[in-house]
Order: structure tokens, then C-alpha cells, then sequence
């Protein structure tokens, strides 16, 4: 789903086209991707429309790159810390 939507907006009933999985089901998966805050739904008729939000991708992502950044830092001093040392 998430990959159909990076192309473009769909209605709930055009991602569950392909799929192969109940309506149920669709509506289950699109509720844990709404509440991660990945999908934005908006009524359109007798229907939603979905839109992905990359933000919190992006977000994680931000923060990954932090930690290894930070971690990168401390082994490599504790690298250097137990490096044998020519005396």
C-alpha cells in the first residue's frame, strides 16, 4: 500500500485492487499506516482518499543517521582506547 501511494493519491477501494486481501484487511492495514501518521485520509464522496506522508519516514531516518553518527564516534574512542600503544 505504501508503495502504491508514493506514486499518488488513491481512494481506499483502489489500494485494495491487486492485493488479493479482504476489505477487512485493507481497512486494518491502512489503520496502523494512519496512526503512524505515514497515511493522511480525507472523505472524497462516499469515499476516503490516501495520501502518504513521508515526514515520519523521514524523521526515523534522521534519527538514524544521528545514532550512527554517535556510535561511529564512541567505538572508534574506544578503538583508540584499546589500541595498543608504541611506548
Amino acid at each position: 500500500m505504501v508503495e502504491r501511494l508514493r506514486v499518488g493519491s488513491a481512494t481506499v477501494s483502489e489500494l485494495g485492487t491487486g492485493l488479493g486481501i479482504t476489505q477487512q484487511a485493507i481497512s486494518k492495514h491502512l489503520g496502523v499506516l494512519v496512526r503512524a501518521g505515514l497515511v493522511v485520509q480525507s472523505p472524497e464522496g462516499r469515499s476516503r482518499r490516501c495520501v502518504f506522508d513521508p515526514t515520519p519516514m523521514q524523521r526515523a531516518e534522521q534519527w538514524i543517521a544521528e545514532s550512527r553518527a554517535l556510535w561511529r564516534s564512541r567505538l572508534q574512542q574506544l578503538d583508540e582506547h584499546l589500541s595498543p600503544r608504541d611506548s
